[in-house]
């Protein structure tokens, strides 16, 4: 089923673009099979995943030594500069996804989070997804890791106590717009960059002057916290009329979140 909302512009929230351009074979019944990159491998469904501190699901397995495709056509990067959307990305091989995204927790609370992330067709999400699945089939520190959470939104901890499900929080707390929220989101992403790196609103560095480290943080507990802030933020988006200057924020912090995560792939 699509997300269920939690918001009081948009009740019943669901995503308007609910078919994935590069979506995977999932056992939902709602989901129709799309194309995909050939694979000779399957990701081990069987793993639960694991929690941050205060989460009550148990810790998940590591996800199958897969390769990414070398092979995949060349891509072509967004522009943090253009005005028009990026192209798509290539697809994504269904070997690559790790087992914590595709079983996270157990019993009746197993939630398949690369599924709902994937019905989205924003291109400029879809390039936020593909490079982030690439960061996490090729991690090979065998350990997860954690960002900062000084300024974090506090709707992270909502999500993580409820097995990461595909509802999307009330953003709007008490009299806050959204555009409060997703200035919020941009003033954490610029406070955990690495000290030699600019960001800020409007304004972010492409000359790379030192180590990624700080933001070397892949599985569970890690950047997938950035990814989901940047699904809530394209799917309110989708349904609702943005507050001046949002949707352009959106483009600008999903395409910086997309380059940083291609530079962690080396990193």
């Amino acid at each position: 089923m699509p997300p269920a909302v939690n918001h009081s512009r948009a009740n019943d929230l669901r995503h308007t673009k609910s078919t994935a351009l590069t979506l995977i074979d999932t056992d939902t019944a709602d989901t129709a099979p799309m194309e995909t990159a050939p694979d000779d491998s399957a990701p081990d469904d069987s793993a639960p995943g694991d929690t941050e501190p205060g989460d009550t699901e148990p810790g998940d397995t590591e996800p199958g030594d897969t390769e990414p495709d070398d092979s995949a056509p060349g891509t072509t990067e967004p522009d943090i500069m253009s005005d028009s959307p990026p192209p798509l990305p290539p697809l994504i091989k269904t070997g690559d996804v790790p087992a914590f995204l595709r079983h996270h927790g157990r019993g009746r609370r197993v939630v398949d989070i690369f599924s709902y992330l994937n019905k989205v067709e924003d291109s400029h999400f879809r390039w936020i997804l593909f490079h982030y699945i690439q960061f996490e089939a090729n991690d090979k520190s065998g350990t997860g890791g954690t960002l900062p959470t000084a300024g974090r939104p506090a709707e992270i901890v909502w999500w993580t106590s409820r097995a990461r499900p595909s509802d999307i929080p009330n953003l709007l707390d008490g009299s806050r717009t959204f555009k409060a929220f997703t200035d919020l989101v941009l003033r954490w992403w610029g406070s955990i960059q690495p000290s030699w790196r600019v960001f800020e609103q409007g304004k972010a560095s492409r000359d790379v002057k030192g180590s990624w480290e700080d933001l070397y943080a892949p599985r569970i507990n890690g950047i997938l916290n950035v990814v989901i802030l940047a699904y809530w933020w394209v799917s309110i988006l989708d349904n609702d009329e943005p507050e001046d200057g949002v949707r352009e924020d959106y483009e600008f912090f999903a395409d910086d979140v997309a380059w940083v995560l291609s530079k962690l792939l080396t990193a």
